[in-house]
């Protein structure tokens, strides 16, 4: 029997999905095969439009026109409780968690080491778990992104491993299953959130994973913030327009979307602008965009693409942006008021976990946010914030990363 022949440009979407899936499950960087990454370049190397970039940032940061950077507001402390920590003593319930979700007063979480479904009382309790590792129905590989409703689809899951989407009732029953959406030239997935109906969205530009599609002005036509799906799976509409910056990989991750549904409602917030827009069920805009502050400009953006790592078959090159974003995540609470991380003394800090290693990191805090743009309160958070989930009123989670490089989850209660 003829071994089968894989065409160059699954060959490369396949390639990049190997080096995503390492970054998700948590392989250190030095520790991933070489072979894969060599042969699509992962190496990468400067471009010369890094001034392009620069200016592309100027623009975002400006919010074209209508906004100055400021100074951060002092910030008052809240009592985190970490779900990570046994009280007793025991061992952690949690290994990697990466995504979370409020479950009426529940907490729900992906963990992609243990690859299931950890859920937390109101009291901190763990009281089930659901899956476990494999491919069959209900089991995960890299459970990458869990979303909650109201709705008889309790739960979604991403699976970035399985490359599927998993539909689950409140006991953990799956209901469906689908493939997880296509992305332009590689594998990666990015945000989610699940509507009481069944329905969802998506938006590839929510992937967090360093390298991404490098697309012409040509391609970028027709690409929306976000994607939105029916009960059946079917997409129905893309809405939503990223901001055209002038540099390809700058248009990419200034872009970056975070998604929070709330009622009828989609909201987004995009990195790189510090800007969060509104979006009715039929993809109308529901409000004027709301400029959040900006507080410093950071270092300015590093570009590498790898022209020389072509696939033949493929227009994806290899290619990065660095840059020191001020803000991260979107959550509402009380209805009307949205929770957003914020970052700050961005710098080369010394991590310790299996080894020593330098990485860049940064301070974390949360900010509550009026319709208007305005901070009306601001507290400190340990360790640096990946994640912001609420239960829609009063309560909060996050995933934070610790300085020994292990990411815990935390809560607490605003005091509203």
């Amino acid at each position: 029997m003829c071994a089968a022949t894989v065409p160059m440009k699954d060959f490369a979407k396949r390639l990049v999905y190997r080096a995503a899936r390492a970054e998700r499950i948590g392989i250190p960087r030095t520790g991933r095969a070489l072979p894969f990454a060599c042969a699509i370049g992962i190496l990468l190397m400067p471009a010369p439009c890094t001034a392009q970039a620069a200016e592309d940032l100027t623009r975002a940061l400006a919010g074209d026109g209508h906004r100055t950077i400021t100074q951060p507001p002092a910030l008052a402390t809240l009592a985190w409780r970490d779900l990570s920590v046994d009280p007793a003593g025991g061992p952690s319930p949690l290994k990697v968690p990466f995504s979370m979700c409020w479950h009426g007063s529940s907490l729900v979480v992906a963990d992609r080491q243990l690859a299931q479904l950890v859920v937390f009382a109101a009291n901190g309790d763990v009281t089930r778990t659901i899956g476990s590792r494999g491919a069959g129905p209900g089991q995960f590989i890299v459970p990458t992104v869990v979303r909650c409703s109201t709705g008889a689809a309790a739960y979604m899951v991403a699976d970035l491993g399985a490359h599927r989407v998993t539909f689950l009732d409140s006991l953990g029953a799956v209901l469906r299953t689908t493939n997880t959406p296509d992305v332009p030239q590689i594998d990666i997935i990015g945000e989610f959130a699940l509507r009481p109906d069944g329905g969802w969205y998506d938006s590839w530009l929510g992937s967090d994973v360093t390298f991404g599609p490098y697309l012409s002005d040509q391609q970028w036509r027709g690409v929306g913030l976000v994607r939105r799906y029916g009960p059946d799976d079917r997409l129905r509409s893309e809405f939503g327009t990223p901001v055209p910056y002038r540099d390809r990989v700058a248009r990419r991750v200034l872009n970056r979307v975070f998604l929070c549904l709330s009622r009828d409602t989609m909201w987004t917030l995009t990195q790189g602008d510090a800007t969060i827009r509104g979006f009715a069920h039929d993809s109308a805009m529901v409000a004027s965009p709301i400029r959040l502050p900006v507080y410093f400009r950071g270092m300015e953006p590093d570009v590498k693409v790898n022209e020389r790592a072509r696939v033949p078959g493929s227009d994806f090159l290899p290619n990065s942006l660095t840059y020191e974003p001020n803000v991260q995540g979107l959550a509402v609470v009380a209805d009307s008021l949205f929770v957003t991380i914020r970052y700050r003394d961005w710098g080369m800090k010394l991590v310790h976990g299996s080894g020593f290693s330098m990485r860049r990191l940064a301070n974390s805090s949360i900010e509550i946010v009026n319709r208007r743009g305005q901070v009306i309160r601001a507290y400190d958070a340990p360790g640096m914030l990946l994640s912001i989930e609420t239960d829609g009123k009063s309560r909060i989670a996050a995933i934070t990363m610790m300085r020994d490089n292990t990411q815990h989850v935390l809560t607490a209660r605003l005091p509203f």
